[in-house]
């Protein structure tokens, strides 16, 4: 090149336009397939984790349950076999009857004998060999009513007052679950015409308050009833009464735990829940009693004479006092 050339602009000309074009498309192009890709990596990312993560998720649950399921069922094993050793304990103090004894005795448990139906079985009046007639309770064949077999006899089994209905005996075995005592008859048909003298009914309501009393204050333990009624009261020859029907009850030791075969897992209950929210409940149905015993009626028996009464022996009475006060004015 001449020097006279050199440094003089525009003589090679600028860029052509075919070069610019190409430089930018391929900036463009890069630029989008960086994106397109990157977009599709999280998507894919996205997804795999997602998946991999729920599979895991599913791993700890399924395995949890499994540690659940068989943390249950050994507690379950475990609480069964304290019920079983506490039973065979209780061989010690209650007899275990035979069941081909109590078949024969009851002549296959026919329906004729039958003295009671309940929600938790049936009551059948027999005659042992050994000459007295006692009362069978045949519980239903339900898993459900394992834990009321179990309290009552484990609370007959332990319990010993005069007020307190005996246990002469037991069966357990797969489906059967029988408890046998001494009969003594409640309301007895023959008897229900039959109006009992005061004397009678002050006894009655003596020998429940003395029985009610050593439950709660005067035993080795502390058990209050929950379910005290009429139907819980059994009476002998001599009107002596006899509490029954322990499958809801709660017996507790002095600490404040419970039986954890009874109710509950072995919580303890405070002195004030204890009277506050237990032994005040057996009170008030002790008042109900009183009342049944003064006016020889039962709860139930209020709607047949009270129109003005929604069936509450308590309430009846209350509207009696208040129709008493109104007519004082």
């Amino acid at each position: 090149m001449p020097e006279s050339d050199v440094n003089k602009s525009g003589l090679c000309g600028g860029p052509s336009d075919s070069c610019k074009n190409h430089k930018w498309a391929f900036e463009v192009s890069f630029k989008n397939g960086f994106l397109v890709g990157f977009v599709v990596f999280v998507i894919l990312y996205t997804v795999f984790f997602t998946h991999y993560f729920n599979l895991w998720v599913g791993s700890k649950k399924r395995s949890k349950k499994m540690r659940t399921s068989a943390t249950v069922l050994t507690a379950s094993r475990k609480k069964k076999g304290k019920e079983v050793d506490q039973i065979f304990k209780l061989e010690r103090m209650v007899t275990r009857m035979s069941l081909t004894e109590l078949h024969e005795a009851t002549g296959n448990f026919n329906t004729s004998n039958i003295i009671r139906l309940g929600k938790f079985g049936m009551m059948h009046k027999e005659v042992l060999p050994n000459g007295l007639p006692h009362a069978i309770k045949r519980l239903h064949d339900s898993q459900s009513f394992e834990r009321q077999f179990v309290s009552e006899l484990l609370a007959l089994g332990i319990l010993k007052h005069n007020n307190i209905v005996p246990l002469s005996g037991y069966y357990r075995e797969r489906k059967e679950k029988l408890l046998v005592n001494l009969y003594y008859w409640l309301h007895a048909a023959k008897c229900r015409t039959k109006i009992l003298e005061w004397p009678s009914r002050i006894k009655i309501a003596i020998g429940i308050a003395r029985g009610l009393a050593w439950l709660h204050h005067d035993c080795n333990f502390r058990v209050v009833h929950i379910n005290l009624s009429s139907n819980s009261i059994l009476l002998d020859h001599n009107f002596e009464p006899k509490i029954s029907n322990f499958g809801d009850s709660i017996i507790s030791n002095f600490g404040g735990e419970m039986f954890k075969n009874l109710r509950g897992n072995g919580i303890f209950i405070g002195s004030d829940v204890w009277e506050l929210g237990y032994v005040k409940k057996d009170v008030y149905d002790f008042g109900i009693l009183l009342l049944e015993l003064v006016l020889g009626k039962e709860s139930i028996e209020i709607n047949n004479f009270a129109n003005n009464s929604n069936g509450s022996l308590v309430d009846w009475i209350a509207h009696l006092l208040l129709a008493l006060l109104i007519s004082t004015i």
